[in-house]
């Protein structure tokens, strides 16, 4: 099996060093994408001097990675429900394929949309939706950049003065962040016991 083409902008400024630091495997990022964007949102927090001019200026490209790592992770809960639903012979699933061309395609990054269809799935499998607080939090975040553009983009946001608790808004984000991360791994645990149960009756029973 061929390897995919190293993209051309790598290509252009590859490491000749050869040293450590400049390697990357390309291929395994995309996994870690959540908590790359994460971690990036925090770093750029954490660099901030003061809470004046120089915070106004990194306030948006924060929003910007978080909110992207928000929704990353509400995709990835997304397909994981949905893989356990058609799995576990839901008659009303929609196959999983369909499911991440719709992500891919329609629900892109709505986050209103995003979070109704995991709470969707949740519901269907029995399981409790997402928090209160979550919910909350998120229809918030969608309320104020509900395609994706308004942190990318100022003049989509109100032209108004606020007087913004940036570390309290940054817990906020973390609590969300990590009820959507323990969502995520409950349903992934959930695909994989569901898959041993099934190869058990299979091995065992046919």
């Amino acid at each position: 099996m061929n390897e995919p083409d190293v993209p051309a902008l790598f290509r252009v400024f590859e490491n000749t060093a050869q040293s450590w630091n400049g390697t990357f495997w390309w291929g395994r990022l995309a996994g870690d994408i959540p908590d790359a964007y994460r971690e990036a949102a925090h770093r750029l927090f954490n660099s901030r001097q003061g809470d004046g001019a120089d915070a106004e200026r990194i306030l948006l490209p924060i929003l910007y990675t978080y909110r992207h790592a928000i929704e990353a992770l509400l995709k990835q809960a997304i397909m994981a429900s949905a893989v356990l639903r058609v799995e576990g012979q839901d008659p009303n699933a929609p196959a999983a394929s369909a499911v991440e061309t719709r992500l891919r395609r329609d629900l892109r990054h709505k986050l209103a949309e995003l979070r109704e269809v995991l709470n969707e799935n949740l519901f269907a499998l029995e399981f409790d939706p997402l928090s209160d607080e979550a919910n909350e939090f998120l229809a918030l975040l969608a309320d104020l950049d509900p395609s994706g553009n308004a942190f990318r983009f100022a003049q989509q946001l109100p032209d108004v003065h606020v007087s913004l608790d940036l570390p309290r808004l940054m817990a906020a984000f973390d609590a969300a962040y990590s009820h959507l991360t323990g969502v995520r791994e409950f349903l992934v645990v959930q695909v994989d016991e569901q898959r041993d149960w099934l190869n058990y009756l299979s091995e065992n029973f046919e």
